[in-house]
């Protein structure tokens, strides 16, 4: 498979399809880490008064954000089994635009 989509295009992805979908909180995109496998990058989106300030009333529960590094195709999955996915790989992301 080639990797088409970058992680900057793939939060770019995940944030125009998701932004209006937010019902509770200011929505935000914590991009400090890369998670990603060979398939898919794992885009963290939920409200920053979760991600900034750790107030779990506005923690989202349930699937976890997915962009496919070939396509750009939206998607996702249960927290849990991407937990779990031990192709993951993590790393900082040198160009994180978190806390501007």
């Amino acid at each position: 498979m080639d990797v088409v989509i970058g992680f900057e295009k793939a939060v770019l992805i995940a944030r125009d399809a998701l932004k209006s979908n937010l019902k509770l909180g200011t929505f935000m995109i914590d991009d400090r880490n890369i998670v990603a496998n060979d398939m898919f990058y794992v885009v963290n989106v939920g409200a920053r008064e979760y991600l900034v300030d750790g107030d779990f009333g506005y923690a989202i529960a349930g699937d976890v954000t997915l962009v496919s590094k070939e396509t750009g195709e939206l998607s996702s999955a249960p927290s849990a089994e991407v937990a779990t996915d031990p192709t993951l790989r993590i790393r900082p992301n040198p160009d994180t635009a978190f806390g501007s």
